[in-house]
């Protein structure tokens, strides 16, 4: 096995003269040389490289460059890729939780802020410079996924409780929401971003639905007081929201859905080059403006609907998420 230079062989090295708590500074190129040394003693699966990384598996049949180790090394490490699987970690402290929570809200607060519609539908159509233009494209596009709720239902001889409550999270600027009060005595739409609330408020108004309310969930004890339903509705929503939340979330959701109630949500459920380190993702900088996107395991998945007492009528792949990512559209059901 490989051993490291020792760290006075280090500081000769890269000319560190500084003692313990001292100030010392390097050069870019001379921190990447250093980062480099440490990173030949990380072990690469070759295959899973390749797989994960078709441009990789391209430059090495073109013999550009020799084998993934040596793409991960010069480059692979600098552009965030991943020596090999990495775990999916679910398992969070509440505080750990409740800085998710904060870290989603900032980022969509902004986009709510800027780019509301975009944000729910990233089609530059839908832009803050062009919605005027397409707003009624935007919402229709809503009924379209209501109707596959109640559609996919029916394949199974089910129809939702209508004159019950549906519970919508992330309602977002109320695109699907205006649609599920066609169907429903009682809709409650909750979204983590103020501004898209405001703009979901209106959207209620313009369409005169008069039996929604919308609810804001930036805190866990606001998640943990959410009322009960009758029908749950979530759609390129969860995807957005690390592992640990959404399993969170739906933990809760699915525990407060009345016996005999319907479940009807997409997540993704792999990812080609995906893993999640808790403490890695709190620690990193929040990239304003651009939708984060994660999985949950299918096995978690499938472990939190048993854990509430649901059962998987229908799990099928959507490509909602994009290439790189396995989407699931899910109907439980509550025993």
């Amino acid at each position: 096995m490989a051993c490291p230079p020792s760290f006075e062989a280090l500081k000769k090295m890269f000319d560190m003269a500084a003692e313990e708590g001292g100030t010392t500074v390097m050069s870019y190129d001379k921190l990447r040389t250093l980062v480099r040394m440490f990173l030949d003693l990380v072990e690469v699966d070759e295959e899973w490289y390749k797989t994960a990384y078709p441009d990789v598996a391209q430059a090495i049949s073109a013999g550009i460059i020799r084998s993934a180790k040596e793409h991960f090394v010069q480059h692979g490490y600098f552009e965030d890729r991943l020596p090999c699987r990495v775990a999916v970690e679910t398992r969070v402290t509440p505080r750990q939780l409740q800085e998710m929570i904060t870290r989603v809200e900032r980022n969509f607060r902004h986009m709510g802020e800027i780019e509301p519609h975009w944000s729910v539908l990233t089609d530059a159509k839908f832009s803050s410079k062009n919605i005027q233009h397409t707003r009624d494209e935007f919402y229709a596009s809503g009924e379209e996924l209501v109707n596959e709720f109640l559609e996919t239902a029916e394949r199974f001889g089910l129809a939702p409780n209508k004159d019950g409550t549906c519970f919508e999270l992330g309602c977002g600027v109320g695109r699907s929401t205006i649609w599920l009060a066609r169907h429903f005595r009682t809709v409650i739409g909750a979204d983590v971003s103020a501004p898209h609330l405001n703009l979901a408020r209106q959207a209620a108004k313009d369409f005169a639905r008069s039996n929604i309310s919308f609810v804001r969930v930036n805190r866990l004890d606001e998640i943990e007081g959410l009322p009960q339903s009758d029908a749950f509705f979530s759609i390129i929503v969860l995807q957005h929201n690390p592992p640990p939340l959404i399993r969170h979330l739906l933990g809760v959701i699915l525990g407060k859905l009345r016996s005999g109630g319907l479940a009807y949500f997409q997540v993704p459920t792999y990812g080609r080059s995906y893993g999640f380190r808790i403490e890695n993702y709190l620690s990193a900088e929040v990239r304003l403006g651009v939708p984060e996107m994660h999985v949950l395991p299918r096995s978690e998945l499938l472990a939190v609907a048993g854990e509430k007492g649901c059962r998987v009528l229908d799990m099928s792949e959507d490509g909602a998420a994009g290439p790189s990512f396995v989407s699931n559209r899910v109907l439980l059901r509550k025993e």
